[in-house]
């Protein structure tokens, strides 16, 4: 892993995710890449739209806020500098999921680590947020933190952060797949051990079953054989509230999954799996949308 890339937008939820990423860089050597995208300041006194239908700019206010902004990434940088990491900070201009799927792009981004709310209030769910669109779009990697209830919550950027499990569901497609490499690459920075778990629904064969357990065997042998500590699961439910439910009893630290599975490639996280399983999941969720495949 060589870049990490935190975005923010200056409140304690969005730096949240700042002790996750601090404790991966450190653990990788990655860059980590500290970025806010700039939302122009529009004058209302002199109306919201010129003649033209482009808005008017309040050019010194606009001015004033972007200095601030600049600060603002300084200072979370100099909150690291005791550490031997390297910190890059800039501010982005542009409608905020492009800007930041094109500036990942351009750092050869290894992975994007950000928490489910920002700015808004608390109250917002994930569902149409930026990180919702961002995962919805972008094919890199991206590590979701869910922050703590309070906004004024901060947690000290040198918080040791680590976990021993990992939980990757699995459905039997390639697509569900595509998680297994990422989720690897994360966990060996970790050290830890990997939960492979299917869930057949009750409506399913035991035929379904045995194939499920047939099939996680195969996979975690493949992984055994390149070293690291596999567990199976085939599990009898509702596919997401059994995911949290064996990721709260097996005390898993963070869950990986890809954003598309046997529903097919045309179908959005919206409704699926993915968005159910991170909007209640207390820990860390590792996604990744395998577009390239579309």
């Amino acid at each position: 892993m060589q870049s990490i890339l935190v975005p923010l937008d200056g409140s304690h939820f969005a730096e949240q995710a700042l002790p996750v990423a601090r404790a991966l860089a450190l653990r990788s050597g990655a860059m980590l890449n500290l970025v806010h995208v700039h939302v122009p300041i529009i004058n209302v006194s002199l109306g919201m739209w010129n003649m033209g239908g482009v808005p008017i700019v309040d050019e010194r206010m606009d001015a004033e806020v972007r200095q601030y902004e600049q600060d603002y990434l300084q200072s979370i940088r100099e909150r690291f500098a005791a550490d031997d990491l390297q910190i890059t900070c800039e501010i982005l201009h542009g409608a905020v999921v492009p800007t930041l799927m094109e500036h990942a792009a351009d750092l050869h981004t290894d992975l994007v680590i950000m928490t489910t709310h920002g700015h808004g209030a608390f109250s917002r769910v994930w569902l149409g947020s930026v990180a919702d669109s961002f995962v919805r779009h972008s094919d890199i990697p991206t590590l979701l933190i869910r922050p703590a209830a309070e906004a004024d919550s901060s947690i000290p950027d040198d918080q040791p952060w680590s976990i021993q499990r990992i939980l990757i569901p699995l459905d039997g497609s390639e697509l569900a797949e595509r998680i297994l490499d990422p989720a690897c690459q994360l966990g060996d920075m970790l050290d830890v051990d990997y939960w492979l778990l299917s869930v057949v629904e009750p409506s399913d064969s035991d035929a379904t079953q045995r194939a499920a357990h047939a099939y996680l065997d195969k996979m975690a042998s493949e992984l055994r054989e390149q070293g690291y500590t596999v567990h199976t699961e085939v599990t009898v439910g509702n596919p997401a509230r059994t995911i949290l439910d064996v990721a709260q009893q097996r005390e898993i630290g963070l869950m990986a999954l890809a954003t598309h599975g046997r529903g097919g490639l045309s179908r959005l996280l919206l409704g699926s799996v993915a968005d159910k399983v991170v909007r209640g999941a207390e820990i860390p969720v590792l996604l990744v949308h395998p577009q390239a495949a579309e």
